[in-house]
């Protein structure tokens, strides 16, 4: 296959050599055209003069007769002596006088043998010739004048020639100008492609340069290509991170499960195996929040899997299975949401989103805390006592993260990380906000009834 600078070569040699081909025969069949029509019309003036000539004698021949009585008739027609003098003036045209059985009553010594009828071009293998004919009524026959066009022709294929040899040099000039243009304009592809050679996984950070104005579609492709490692360099950063946090993750409870395994087998207790349970539950639900994960990733509902969702009725039902879990704490609840609010989102996924938003929401609040849930102009929000590492907020929605705080307590860091996937595929967005003692996680939604 060729490259691409020979393809563009190759294209303007093609276009150049077309033009230039298209022009050298329009201006050739211009001029033929043009020529022969100056001949015909030269040829027809002489076939005149010709024809007056001869009829004027004849004519003058049949006055004398008359006068003289003589009523012998001619059997044959003699040429007069002008005809030939005529074509020794005219040298450079060729004549010919047949009666009407065919005979030749005069020819020149060049005049060409064709046949009547044929047209205006005789093709002969040693000359050229244009012919012009015409009935001759004086002798019931055609006279017929020719004028060799050999020498023209000559020049129309020295032009020919002439034009063919330019069309190839040009063509050639062409193909060196298309070739440097490809080779120039190129130049940006090639500059890019060595970059991008340089960049691999250990050096994600690496960018293209950007060069040229905004709305050059180099400067487009380099930006987005670059928009490309960025998004490649993040999902590397995430998946390190999250290969790293769940190794740990899983080490740690395989770890308590082969001890407590040993112990049980060499000891006998039952108490041991009820441990092991409780950590192979840890363990499914790790692997259950994983596979959620993997399953919700830069994925979208679609409006067939969704349906109404009545807010308040959901967060009711869900605060009678929460509150049971928390009555130590004493915690007040304010909700402060309109009793017909009406979602369109999936409802499965949104009524975890909130369970999980609302778990934390209690179990982050300090005794005798409040709890407001609230939604108005699009945005539902779920507001606790209680403040936020300002280092922790950018990280809270990553997967394994915890913060200083949810490290004493039992968890597996995935919580928020699921919440913020679920929503996003429901076409929503969560953030979090920490100020003046309180948390407030917002979600905007769109899809509202």
């Amino acid at each position: 296959m060729m490259s691409t600078r020979l393809r563009i070569a190759a294209f303007f040699t093609i276009l150049g050599f077309g033009v230039l081909a298209l022009f050298s025969s329009s201006v050739l069949y211009s001029f033929h055209r043009s020529w022969i029509a100056d001949e015909h019309h030269e040829l027809a003036s002489t076939l005149d003069a010709f024809d007056r000539k001869l009829a004027g004698e004849i004519d003058g021949t049949e006055d004398d007769e008359e006068e003289q009585g003589n009523d012998q008739e001619e059997d044959d027609f003699e040429l007069p002596k002008e005809a030939k003098d005529f074509f020794e003036i005219n040298e450079h045209v060729e004549g010919r006088i047949v009666d009407q059985q065919g005979k030749v009553l005069f020819v020149t010594a060049h005049f060409p043998a064709f046949e009547d009828g044929k047209g205006a071009y005789f093709f002969s293998k040693n000359h050229d010739f244009l012919i012009s004919q015409k009935a001759f009524s004086p002798i019931k026959g055609k006279i017929a004048v020719a004028q060799p066009i050999a020498e023209y022709l000559k020049q129309e294929r020295l032009f020919l020639r002439i034009s063919l040899m330019l069309m190839a040099l040009s063509s050639i000039v062409l193909f060196l100008v298309g070739y440097l243009f490809a080779w120039n304009i190129l130049a940006p592809l090639r500059r890019i492609a060595s970059e991008m050679q340089t960049i691999s996984l250990n050096n994600l950070s690496r960018r293209l340069p950007i060069t040229g104005h905004k709305k050059d579609e180099i400067r487009i492709l380099s930006e987005n290509l670059n928009a490309m490692f960025e998004r490649i360099e993040k999902s590397a950063e995430t998946l390190r991170r999250f290969t790293q946090d769940a190794s740990h993750e899983l080490r740690t409870p395989l770890a308590v499960l082969d001890t407590g395994l040993q112990l049980a087998l060499r000891t006998g207790k039952i108490e041991k195996i009820r441990d092991i349970r409780e950590e192979l539950k840890k363990m499914q639900k790790l692997i259950d929040s994983l596979l959620l994960l993997a399953k919700h990733e830069d994925k979208k509902f679609s409006a067939a899997v969704k349906s109404d969702f009545f807010l308040r009725k959901e967060i009711e039902e869900i605060l009678k299975k929460i509150t049971p879990h928390f009555t130590e704490k004493k915690l007040s609840i304010e909700i402060k949401i309109p009793e017909h609010t009406k979602l369109f989102v999936e409802h499965e996924s949104f009524v975890r989103v909130l369970w999980n938003l609302v778990w934390n929401a209690f179990k982050f609040s300090p005794p005798t805390g409040k709890i407001i849930i609230s939604f108005q102009n699009k945005a539902f929000r779920i507001e606790n006592e209680g403040e936020l590492s300002t280092q922790d907020i950018p990280h809270l929605f990553e997967r394994f993260f915890r913060g200083d705080r949810s490290k004493a307590t039992d968890g597996t860091g995935l919580g928020l990380a699921i919440a913020k996937s679920l929503l996003e595929a429901n076409s929503a967005k969560v953030s979090v906000e920490s100020a003046a003692g309180k948390i407030v996680f917002v979600i905007k939604i769109e899809a509202v009834g």
